[in-house]
């Protein structure tokens, strides 16, 4: 919070607005409420706050709300689901994420004492596929194959305008 304020007081003179993000969607309704009231106090309200929140528990929207009533001043959404992990609300993980968590399982996944659950989409990497064969069965495939599956699904996924469990996936694959 003090860095925040520290860089929001110091470039008040050279920026128009300043953008909040939160892109692993871990803040709270009365977490962003709290954040936006303070930091408009402790920078004097001299420079206009946006924000930007993912929808990782499903709290994107009420947030966005939230900080406008703490006075933020703009929004950045995304309109019909365009943009990878643009804020729009989607049971599928992105690549890029599931690709973090088979490096390091903490790094987009809040709650320590659960399993993450990784869907699969049109917008699913190979690294989904990579996660559920290493992480969850155990049983690794050469990376060639997490890309034919990531294909297969993401057509069918596109096609049937829905995403996949994992035990979906492998039912789809007629993997035993």
């Amino acid at each position: 919070f003090d860095f925040l304020v520290e860089c929001i007081t110091k470039f008040q003179p050279y920026i128009s607005h300043f953008l909040l993000c939160d892109t692993v969607g871990v803040l709270t309704p009365e977490d962003t409420k709290l954040w936006l009231r303070n930091l408009i106090e402790f920078t004097k309200n001299k420079t206009p706050l946006t924000v930007h929140f993912h929808n990782d528990r499903g709290l994107a929207l009420e947030n966005t709300i939230q900080a406008i009533l703490a006075g933020a001043t703009g929004i950045s959404g995304t309109f019909g689901e365009i943009g990878e992990r643009a804020g729009n609300v989607a049971i599928d993980e992105t690549g890029i994420h599931v690709d973090s968590l088979c490096c390091d399982r903490y790094s987009y996944y809040l709650f320590a004492q659960g399993k993450p659950e990784v869907w699969f989409g049109k917008f699913s990497g190979a690294s989904n596929f990579q996660y559920l064969f290493e992480h969850y069965l155990n049983q690794p495939l050469p990376q060639e194959k997490y890309q034919e599956f990531r294909e297969r699904i993401k057509n069918m996924a596109i096609e049937q305008k829905r995403s996949f469990s994992a035990d979906e996936v492998l039912s789809l694959l007629d993997w035993h």
